[in-house]
């Protein structure tokens, strides 16, 4: 294979998008490019980590919480 992705199960995917409809519903939702952060740089890994939700993702899966003994 030789780092080829193989045309056939996950490898072999198509997606189309309707740039029309796309438009249509991103007008309907009456957002601005002042809605949207400016992806920099500086401020990628920010952005990327250490949100409040990314640390209740982390309480809520630690080895704590798993009880397998019921198995």
């Amino acid at each position: 294979m030789m780092g080829q992705t193989i045309k056939a199960g996950t490898g072999m995917c198509d997606i189309l998008l309707d740039e029309r409809k796309l438009v249509e519903e991103m007008q309907s939702v009456n957002l601005t490019t002042d809605d949207f952060i400016q992806v920099t740089d500086n401020n990628i890994t920010t952005l990327l980590h250490d949100t409040e939700e990314e640390h209740e993702y982390d309480a809520y899966c630690s080895d704590e919480n798993f009880d397998l003994t019921g198995f």
